[in-house]
């Protein structure tokens, strides 16, 4: 048997309909975490930036040091590592002789390999390497062997990078012994 179709009336209820969404007091609450956290998040994200940023250009450093050391050996050469101290957004040049003479010899030619330039803020500075051979500039020359020819007096040779910025670890000294061997603390 078929049922009725119920019909609306006067004493029927209607079903409560809810209307979705969300009420400007919880949008407010929702706005003022947001504004809380972001006080909160950006400037320690930008203190990480800053050390990240730091901490990369070491590495890259580092890692141009020990290239040197290794085109002197692997192509029985002379490598040397030249770079500006004190300048914000310096650079540093890898130079690559393979005339034989001796790294010191001033008639000796010089071929770049590569020229790297530090992000601002980032410097290098105080460092023990004050020239090598007869250049005017600071440097550190490998030789065939593997070795660092360093200024007399001078185990190890330093220098130190960093920066102005407001951060945990502001410099980084990168040491480099007579044997060759390139260590950051």
């Amino acid at each position: 048997m078929a049922q009725p179709l119920l019909k609306a009336g006067p004493n029927m209820i209607k079903a409560r309909t809810t209307e979705r969404g969300y009420s400007l007091p919880e949008m407010l609450v929702v706005m003022a975490i947001i504004g809380v956290l972001s006080l909160i998040v950006v400037p320690n994200f930008m203190s990480f930036y800053r050390a990240t940023k730091l901490k990369s250009s070491m590495r890259q450093f580092t890692t141009d040091l020990r290239s040197a050391r290794q085109r002197a050996v692997a192509d029985n050469s002379v490598t040397k590592l030249t770079f500006q101290t004190d300048v914000q957004g310096g650079s540093y040049t890898i130079f690559e002789s393979t005339d034989g003479k001796a790294y010191d010899d001033a008639t000796k030619s010089w071929t770049t390999v590569a020229t790297r330039t530090l992000e601002k803020p980032i410097y290098l500075t105080n460092t023990t390497l004050t020239d090598i051979g007869s250049d005017t500039i600071p440097g550190i020359a490998f030789i065939n062997d593997g070795s660092c020819k360093l200024p007399a007096g001078v185990n190890p040779g330093t220098v130190v990078i960093k920066t102005n910025d407001n951060i945990g670890i502001p410099q980084y000294t990168i040491s480099i012994y007579p044997y060759g061997k390139v260590s950051a603390t």
